[in-house]
């Protein structure tokens, strides 16, 4: 653990904001697709292993393309859910501004320091995102 630290910064710093918001979202999504692949009738993959497709052409080419609703969805909720991320960005990345600022952060920083106007703004903007 130290030793990457010294090597590479990740607490306080962007790799930080990017690893917390994809721990939560990806929650999301994999919940999202999990429901999606259980709807999926597995006759069309039989039919194209039966063909001679791999299981993996087969996936990529028959199981994807009918599930891309439910991927979609997966990846529409699981970057909202990032966009309005607060805990996890406050303790990994700190609410730096310019270095480790993002929407959320921004509105407490503006809040932190009386700046109600911009606060309201920031959050029009991600009630409107």
């Amino acid at each position: 653990g130290l030793a990457v630290q010294r090597h590479v910064t990740v607490t306080y710093a962007v790799p930080a904001l990017v690893l917390a918001q994809f721990a939560v979202a990806a929650a999301f999504a994999v919940r999202t697709m999990r429901v999606t692949f259980e709807q999926l009738s597995p006759r069309a993959e039989d039919v194209a292993l039966t063909l001679g497709c791999s299981r993996g052409r087969a996936f990529w080419l028959v199981t994807l393309p009918e599930a891309g609703r439910g991927v979609l969805t997966a990846g529409t909720l699981a970057w909202a859910r990032s966009l309005g991320e607060f805990g996890p960005i406050l303790v990994f990345a700190g609410a730096t501004r310019r270095k480790t600022e993002v929407l959320s952060t921004t509105v407490f920083l503006e809040l932190s320091v009386g700046n109600l106007e911009a606060a309201l703004a920031v959050s029009g903007l991600m009630v409107g995102v």
